[in-house]
């Protein structure tokens, strides 16, 4: 069984917070489709208003920890 190196270790890091930001662009969608359908002031609607902000901070999050991943495999390369 081979060790991995960091290098290794970091594309998996990469691949698994890429898709974190894929699932939260999909519940993104997601919520924005049951708000279109929801009553209006309903306890549905704030909801799913709630979900679509805490996935759009998420992926916020994802995005920057994605770009110090890549900066940390460009570091690695030189």
């Amino acid at each position: 069984m081979k060790v991995k190196t960091d290098k290794e270790h970091l594309i998996e890091l990469r691949n698994i917070v890429s898709g974190r930001i894929i699932t939260s662009k999909a519940n993104i969608l997601y919520f924005l489709e049951v708000v279109k359908k929801a009553k209006k002031i309903s306890q549905e609607m704030v909801d799913a208003r709630n979900s679509i902000s805490l996935n759009e901070q998420n992926m916020k999050k994802d995005i920057l920890f994605l770009k110090c991943i890549d900066l940390m495999l460009k570091k690695g390369e030189k």
